[in-house]
């Protein structure tokens, strides 16, 4: 559903270019999320320390205002990073 997508990229993408951070939010997000949400696997997949994956998953936290601890939430943010992906 594309009217879904576009509300999805809106309500979790579009606050993160407030940040001046999209892309390595969105790397880290990928990242964490093919790694089971591990985020000492996640370091390592991006080559960065465990406290930059933290950082930047709180600054999403904060941009935002989901909770990436909410299943519901996780689930719409997954689909919205696969939604950009798909459209670069």
């Amino acid at each position: 559903d594309a009217d879904l997508g576009d509300w999805l990229r809106r309500r979790y993408l579009e606050p993160l270019e407030a940040g001046g951070l999209t892309s390595e939010l969105i790397a880290t997000l990928r990242a964490y999320l093919a790694c089971g949400m591990h985020v000492e696997r996640a370091a390592t997949r991006l080559f960065v320390h465990q406290n930059t994956v933290r950082y930047r998953l709180a600054r999403f936290e904060e941009l935002t205002g989901a909770s990436l601890r909410e299943t519901e939430t996780l689930f719409e943010v997954w689909w919205a990073v696969e939604l950009s992906t798909m459209r670069l």
